[in-house]
């Protein structure tokens, strides 16, 4: 059986350079694209893309229904097929305005790489995801360990993940200068932070209203300014004062999630020790052991 196509490949290869210098498509971008075109070759037995018939559309398109995944070992989901047949539909697109394929091709026989309307519906559909509370979250960085540097580490990597919200792609490439505690601002400058799709934006501290008006011990994560970058070390909590309410910051659709709207830089609670940055996080009362009362 044929492995492979010169003619395919040969022009695989000028679609890539086409996506990464015309569209400037990423890395895992292009990846999700060859894949696709890979399923269909396999499908077709590596027949040369010239030979493209709207019917291979169609078969494709109800083989695909019949597949399963490799890893839950179910049908895939709609959302799958989706991108696949998206990705093949672009590609059988421009293929059909290449000089040796535009006569052979027909540009709306690529309309046929696509779901019923009802799974299309269906495949698009965003639900909100499950997500812990910050008293759940609390208590894993209590429990967390702390007898050596690299769970040091840990611990506080975790606790700014807390205290942020931010992307965990983005966390090991911020740097101190990022932070304004002063304003309750983190910085996240797509110049620097590998932020999504190289958006830049800012994220507020906002008070989330847990435990307010109790006792609480203040865990105190350390950030080392001698790295300039990512948060480093988490002293264990410390026996203390009492904070009014949780202070985290997170970015907008979940604070809207947990309905508070834009916060108050004023109730930004912070210190600075030093080359040391210090951000506090209530930890619950020792009578409830699960987590903070609200």
């Amino acid at each position: 059986m044929q492995k492979h196509c010169p003619d395919n490949e040969r022009i695989k290869r000028e679609y890539r350079k086409f996506l990464t210098h015309a569209h400037g498509r990423s890395e895992a971008s292009l990846d999700m694209v060859a894949k696709a075109i890979d399923r269909f070759e396999q499908y077709t037995r590596h027949r040369n893309f010239k030979e493209f018939r709207r019917q291979q559309a169609i078969a494709f398109g109800e083989h695909l229904a019949e597949q399963k995944a490799k890893r839950s070992g179910n049908a895939l989901s709609r959302g799958t097929r989706h991108s696949t047949l998206a990705a093949l539909r672009s590609f059988f697109q421009w293929l059909a305005r290449e000089p040796g394929y535009k006569s052979r091709i027909p540009y709306h026989d690529a309309d046929y790489f696509s779901l019923s309307e009802r799974d299309g519906r269906i495949a698009r559909t965003r639900l909100a995801k499950a997500y812990p509370l910050l008293e759940q979250v609390q208590a894993v960085i209590r429990a967390m360990p702390t007898g050596n540097a690299v769970q040091l580490r840990d611990r506080a990597v975790v606790a700014f993940i807390l205290l942020t919200g931010a992307r965990d792609g983005a966390v090991f490439t911020f740097k101190l200068k990022h932070l304004d505690v002063a304003r309750g601002v983190l910085h996240q400058d797509a110049r620097e932070v590998a932020t999504k799709l190289g958006k830049s934006f800012d994220t507020f501290f906002f008070p989330s209203g847990m435990a307010s008006g109790r006792s609480s011990r203040t865990g105190s994560c350390t950030f080392n300014r001698s790295t300039d970058s990512a948060p480093m070390t988490c002293s264990s909590p410390l026996p203390g004062r009492s904070w009014g309410r949780t202070d985290c910051c997170v970015r907008g659709s979940v604070a809207r999630r947990l309905g508070h709207g834009r916060p108050d830089p004023a109730n930004i609670q912070g210190r600075v020790h030093g080359s040391r940055l210090a951000v506090p996080f209530a930890a619950p009362d020792s009578r409830h052991p699960g987590g903070a009362q609200q």
